[in-house]
């Protein structure tokens, strides 16, 4: 795994892992830290699940994710925060070992997600940590709001 990206995810984690209120929220409407971080976990899971399933040097298609019927059917607010992010730190681990493991030429191989062009495994993995950046930002400016610093 690139070591941009260990870095990504070792700085979310520890934003995660130091979040002093995980029921903070941006605002009335948007999620919260903690149903940010149970998203996270789904991302993790649908992009594990569409890596082990390639088709070497083909085209794999799966359906699109409705994030918020997800997120409103896991429940992410009643469960437990710490084993919340246990599971996704976790869960990024096996996804890093997966992607690791894989022999280098067939990370080129397709995967279609939803109505999006088929995309590398790669570029995959790339608007994986893209998303998980994006994420940390919003996390980050919820706790600025309210510590009053933004």
């Amino acid at each position: 795994m690139e070591t941009e990206f260990i870095r990504t995810f070792e700085s979310v984690y520890q934003l995660f892992r130091n979040c002093p209120d995980p029921h903070l929220r941006g605002s009335a409407a948007g999620w919260s830290v903690k149903e940010i971080l149970g998203h996270l976990v789904d991302s993790a899971s649908n992009n594990y699940q569409r890596i082990q399933r390639y088709i070497p040097g083909g085209e794999l298609e799966f359906p699109g994710y409705d994030q918020e019927g997800c997120v409103r059917r896991s429940n992410y607010g009643s469960f437990d925060y710490r084993r919340l992010l246990d599971l996704w730190y976790n869960h990024n681990k096996l996804l890093f070992h997966l992607y690791d493991s894989l022999p280098r030429p067939e990370l080129a191989s397709k995967i279609k997600v939803g109505d999006n062009p088929a995309t590398s495994i790669t570029a995959l993995m790339a608007d994986y940590f893209a998303h998980m950046k994006l994420h940390e930002e919003q996390v980050r400016e919820i706790l600025a709001t309210e510590s009053g610093t933004d």
